[in-house]
């Protein structure tokens, strides 16, 4: 049992108690009580803060913390700034989705059904506040829609950033020679001017402006942020 140090000495001064006891002896009461009656060891402690407080690795509070309350007819979401309620909307995403499962509910239409969560309170925080992952296309083409796609599947994980591989260039081991024309390097994206189109001979694989930004929309409202990685000579850069 914990009981925070501000308040271990707190007394009732507005009762008709002569001798208040303070909150502590409250506490070692009720766990005495509790030894009697389920016979198991109660100890009592004192802590500076009140448990339950989520931060980064690093100490800092997180932006994404949230509570999720759930009561008769009522779901209230709480807590944190916007992307706490976003990643709020991901567990109860789930919590939905393993609540139709154990009500045996088909994969079909279930609009009709009648899905039950349990009644409680959760509250969650991630621990690290980049959750990443990459995607090599440097030497491949995805499609937008796949990409789109992606970004709502690692969303389900609440993954944070998509850091995007888009370029590669001649490999420098080679040394310089007529082979880095045979080589297959090339950018993802198209450029907007022209007189760049020549760094780009395949045309007909990379994505234009409208489709790098109908895909960095897609995955903002996804919550994931995309990082896009340059190929430079012996490494890349983001």
């Amino acid at each position: 049992m914990q009981l925070l140090a501000s308040a271990t000495e707190s007394r009732d001064k507005d009762g008709l108690r002569s001798i208040p006891p303070p909150t502590w002896e409250f506490a070692e009461t009720c766990a005495g009580d509790l030894e009697d009656t389920f016979h198991v060891h109660i100890g009592v402690e004192r802590i500076d803060e009140e448990p339950g407080k989520y931060t980064y690795e690093n100490g800092v509070e997180p932006p994404e913390r949230y509570n999720i309350d759930v009561a008769e007819d009522l779901v209230r979401i709480s807590g944190g700034r916007e992307r706490g309620i976003w990643q709020a909307t991901r567990t109860l995403r789930q919590r939905l989705i393993l609540a139709r499962k154990v009500a045996g509910v088909s994969q079909g239409d279930w609009r009709d059904e009648i899905i039950e969560l349990k009644a409680g309170r959760v509250v969650d925080s991630p621990v690290h506040p980049t959750r990443a992952f990459l995607l090599d296309a440097r030497r491949k083409w995805y499609s937008a829609g796949f990409l789109k796609d992606l970004c709502n599947y690692v969303s389900f994980s609440k993954l944070s950033e998509f850091r995007y591989h888009t370029s590669d260039n001649y490999p420098l081991n080679r040394g310089c020679n007529n082979t880095s024309q045979n080589i297959y390097s090339k950018f993802s994206q198209l450029p907007n001017n022209p007189v760049l189109h020549p760094l780009v001979p395949r045309h007909n694989e990379p994505h234009n402006r409208v489709e790098v930004e109908s895909i960095e929309k897609l995955c903002a409202s996804q919550g994931i942020t995309i990082t896009p990685e340059i190929k430079l000579p012996g490494m890349h850069w983001q």
